[in-house]
């Protein structure tokens, strides 16, 4: 699809394209949890571009060409690495092809008074993968995800000591409530300070990924500043009451 639908949406745009789908929640409250939606962009208002998400693309617009191969891209806030990845698509709507499913061998096949042509050979199935590391760990992250097979997977990797959580194709689509079964948008949260996401790695053979939205923080620093220039202003006013009554 094209940019304007499944690329960087308004916040309204986004609200109307999601607001009649169900949400699928498939993890415990207060930790990692997954959210699905069925349309080609990430979840409304909060996580919206307007509401201080950023939305990388593969389009021609930002630089990347069909056929291109991804082995490492910084894309502002992180660096992507990848193997066996290249762009797919017409320059205008392309998406990131993780691998390749591979061809069954043909046999040789003749007809009367022809020669048979020569029987082709397997192409074996190649997985790919790409990973997202983030240089903050972040609350959210999402990303379109299409023509994936059941036994793909993603890992999304946490803050501090401990494996990544690991969702398969086939969990996903066994948790999808609607859909065609072959592409949706995955929400990422995780609200806890201590174990905001750090990283997310999709493994694919042959699945394309495509609109990996993310959140950044507010950087800690901002209370700190708001709060000095508070006071900077009631001092400010407080010099300006004294002058009057003088």
């Amino acid at each position: 699809m094209k940019l304007a639908t499944k690329g960087i949406l308004s916040l309204a745009a986004i609200t109307a394209a999601t607001s009649t789908i169900a949400f699928t929640d498939i993890s415990p409250a207060n930790a990692l949890t997954l959210k699905i939606t069925h349309e080609i962009g990430p979840e409304p208002a909060r996580f919206a571009p307007s509401g201080g998400s950023t939305i990388t693309t593969f389009n021609s617009d930002a630089g990347f060409t069909p056929g291109q191969t991804i082995t490492s891209l910084n894309f502002g806030d992180g660096v992507l690495t990848a193997t066996n990845a290249k762009i797919a698509g017409d320059g205008d709507d392309n998406q990131l092809q993780l691998g390749s499913k591979g061809k069954p061998a043909k046999p040789s096949i003749g007809s009367k008074g022809k020669p048979a042509k020569p029987s082709k050979s397997a192409v074996p199935a190649v997985q790919g993968n790409a990973k997202f590391v983030f240089n903050d760990a972040i609350p959210y992250v999402g990303l379109f995800w299409r023509q994936f097979l059941g036994t793909d997977y993603i890992d999304v990797f946490l803050k501090g000591p401990g494996t990544p959580k690991r969702f398969f194709g086939d969990y996903i689509k066994g948790k999808a409530s609607s859909g065609d079964g072959e592409q949706f948008y995955l929400n990422f949260y995780e609200p806890d300070v201590t174990h905001k996401i750090s990283a997310i790695q999709i493994f694919s053979t042959g699945g394309n990924i495509d609109n990996v939205a993310y959140r950044v923080p507010t950087p800690a620093l901002l209370p700190g500043l708001i709060g000095m220039g508070l006071a900077a202003w009631r001092k400010r006013k407080g010099e300006e009451a004294e002058q009057a009554e003088a």
